[in-house]
Order: C-alpha cells, then sequence, then structure tokens
C-alpha cells in the first residue's frame, strides 16, 4: 500500500513577532545587555504573503509469512517570511517512521518495532531561540491474543534505549515510556 499528500497554503497578514530593543543608557548601548537594555516584542501581521507546504509518503509491503514493513517519511516548511521575524512554527523539515511488524509469529504472539527519527530543528519560543539536535529513537511492543477470545495482552515502549531528547526549549526532556495493557472485547 503506497499513501501520499502534499498540501500548500497561502496566507495573507500572518502573524509574527518582532523584536525591538530598547536603550536604556542613552544612544551608546550593548544591544543584548540586560543591564543597559530593555529587550521586547510585539506581534505583528507579516507584509508578506507567506507559505505553508508539506508532504508526506508512506509505504506498507506485506512480506512473506505475514511480515509487514512499513514506514514513512514527511516535512512541513514555511516560506517567505520577513528576516527577523518570529514565526513560532517550530516543525523539523524532515521526519521519517521505518518498522516491522507481524501480528501472529508462533501461537498468537506478535510484534511491532520502528525506528522513529527527527531531523535539527530550529525552534522559536517566546523565551529562547535555537537549534535543537535531530534525535531518533527505538519503539517495541509485544501482543498476545488468547485463542478464541477478543482479547489482547500487550507490553512495549517508546523510546526503550531511554535517551532523553526534547522537541522545545522549556519543554520537559522524555525519556522512554513502558507499559502494560489488556484490552477486551476487541474485533
Amino acid at each position: 500500500m503506497l499513501d501520499a499528500y502534499y498540501y500548500y497554503s497561502i496566507y495573507d497578514d500572518f502573524l509574527v513577532n518582532e523584536a525591538v530593543v530598547q536603550s536604556t543608557s542613552g544612544p551608546q548601548f550593548e544591544v543584548y545587555s540586560p543591564f543597559s537594555s530593555n529587550n521586547l516584542s510585539y506581534v505583528k501581521n507579516s507584509t508578506n504573503k507567506v507559505k505553508s507546504y508539506g508532504w508526506a509518503l508512506g509505504l506498507e509491503y506485506q512480506l512473506m509469512k505475514k511480515y509487514v514493513l512499513y514506514g514513512n517519511v514527511f516535512s512541513d516548511q514555511l516560506r517567505n517570511l520577513e528576516k527577523g521575524v518570529i514565526s513560532f512554527f517550530n516543525a523539523p523539515k524532515y521526519r521519517f517512521n521505518i518498522g516491522l511488524k507481524n501480528e501472529n509469529v508462533y501461537r498468537n504472539i506478535g510484534f511491532n518495532v520502528v525506528f522513529k527519527w527527527q531531523d535539527n530543528n530550529y525552534y522559536e519560543g517566546t523565551f529562547v531561540s535555537g537549534t535543537l539536535p535531530y534525535f531518533g529513537w527505538w519503539d517495541g511492543q509485544v501482543t498476545y491474543r488468547p485463542q478464541g477470545s477478543k482479547s489482547t495482552f500487550r507490553v512495549g515502549g517508546t523510546n526503550l534505549g531511554n535517551q532523553y531528547q526534547r522537541t522545545g526549549f522549556g519543554s520537559p526532556s522524555v525519556g522512554g515510556l513502558y507499559y502494560f495493557s489488556y484490552g477486551y472485547n476487541l474485533f
């Protein structure tokens, strides 16, 4: 199965923030010194027609013995902003997932493993901006479906290596999340 999409948008009066500096010590001052300036920002409408676009491509391929190889790659971008404005458009340029699964490898026991990756991301926040490094991690799950029932037991985790990563400045670093679940009356 192949799945794809593309979108393109044009915005008039797109909201952005403009940073300004006010001297507290006269005409001679250090621009970024908290001792001699006030750093402020205000919201305004962009004078340009701001364009956003994105795309994704997903593929799922059934191998022999009901193994399924799957993955996707996607991107979102913003273009045509004036220089020096802050858009708060905080999406990495590229991200992808690639996985392998089989719902019944042996006696109703199945699995799913996936590697997730995202590119460097220039993050714009209300109190700090900067580049967050790329990262990737493994997610995995083992499933058991008892014969003759509509129940499912699952054990698994996201970020199995417990490598702490963050997607924004001021946001918490996220490590591994491990779980055990039981679902009943599933179709």
